[in-house]
């Protein structure tokens, strides 16, 4: 992810206190990182997570989403879910060290394959 693909994500993102809940880290004036749980209230909250390509490989991701998924507890929510590019490996399987499986496959509208995965409430782990 770059910098500017980071920026323009939280640019685009509207604040819904009830519906979204989004963490982002900063270095100087640069957003390097984001995660979020979104759609809240529904029946499938979503996860997602950014770090930019620089900041990559320094333990940054792993503290987003265990920052987030406390969110999730904190909040009850029963299940999390989200989508993550096949060819990803280390981010899939960042997911799978946090309690996420995968449970279909997915093609984007940008022709990429995507695995969809899932984490019960009760099996999310904390680190």
């Amino acid at each position: 992810t770059t910098l500017d693909a980071c920026q323009k994500i939280i640019e685009d993102n509207k604040p819904e206190i009830d519906q979204k809940f989004d963490l982002i880290v900063w270095h100087e004036t640069q957003i390097v990182g984001w995660s979020f749980l979104w759609n809240i209230q529904s029946e499938q909250p979503t996860f997602g997570l950014a770090v930019a390509d620089d900041f990559q490989g320094q333990g940054l991701g792993s503290e987003l989403i265990d920052r987030v998924l406390e969110e999730a507890r904190e909040r009850h929510l029963r299940e999390v879910f989200l989508t993550v590019v096949k060819d990803n490996e280390v981010a899939w399987k960042l997911y799978e060290s946090r309690g996420f499986v995968k449970y279909g496959e997915t093609v984007g509208d940008d022709g990429v394959d995507y695995w969809r995965m899932s984490a019960d409430y009760g099996k999310l782990v904390s680190r």
